[in-house]
């Protein structure tokens, strides 16, 4: 068990070693390209409040129950 821990030590040091020297030189450090792993953004659902209103009754529209995109400060 000692000698595996040891083992691991040894190789996350020599990593460490070899990211210090890219870094040094300026190689790129990423592993995968940012485009690879994209998603498009959510699109923005909206609440429908006929429905809402029909389900739970009529309520004010107050800055606690507005959503983010309702709000005008935002």
């Amino acid at each position: 068990m000692k000698k595996l821990n040891l083992n691991i030590k040894f190789r996350r040091k020599k990593r460490n070693e070899e990211l210090i020297k890219r870094m040094r030189r300026g190689d790129v450090l990423h592993t995968y390209d940012a485009q690879t792993s994209w998603y498009p953004p959510r699109p923005v659902i909206k609440k429908d409040k006929k429905e809402l209103a029909r389900l739970y009754g009529e309520e004010k529209e107050t800055e606690a129950n507005l959503s983010p995109v309702d709000r005008k400060d935002s």
